[in-house]
């Protein structure tokens, strides 16, 4: 595999990550694989439970396991680097485009940060989208 240590399975979609199955995780029976985020993290069925999974200190009840935040309080739950609370759980600079500041209005959806374009046509008339960025053609 081509993934580092950190991340070593390849997901069907071909991302590193850190688990696939909760064979992955070890043998503790208080660890699963999250099929949302492919991570290793706490089983719980109450916030009590995650007390000792650091940076993720909230039960998600639905899937039982330990998450960033809920989303019902992000602003608490989640530093302002990361304000919102994704679908995830996890905490990210933005979820969708009105997240984000007009400077870089839109969200990117692979990596949950704001940036000045997704595509071509996010861009005026003689831009393109390079690297996340209006970029005026060469004329």
């Amino acid at each position: 595999s081509n993934c580092p240590s950190a991340t070593p399975y390849c997901s069907p979609v071909g991302d590193c990550v850190q688990c696939l199955s909760r064979a992955n995780c070890g043998n503790g029976s208080d660890v699963v694989c999250d099929p949302i985020t492919d991570r290793c993290v706490s089983t719980c069925t109450s916030d009590s439970d995650c007390s000792i999974d650091v940076g993720r200190p909230y039960c998600d009840t639905a899937r039982k396991v330990c998450v960033q935040c809920l989303g019902a309080d992000a602003g608490s739950e989640c530093p302002p680097v990361a304000p919102v609370c994704a679908p995830n759980g996890l905490c990210v600079e933005c979820a969708s485009d009105t997240d984000c500041a007009v400077s870089v209005p839109h969200c990117d959806p692979a990596t949950n940060k704001s940036v000045g374009c997704l595509s071509n046509t996010d861009c005026p008339t003689g831009e393109s989208c390079q690297l996340s960025k209006c970029t005026p053609l060469p004329s």
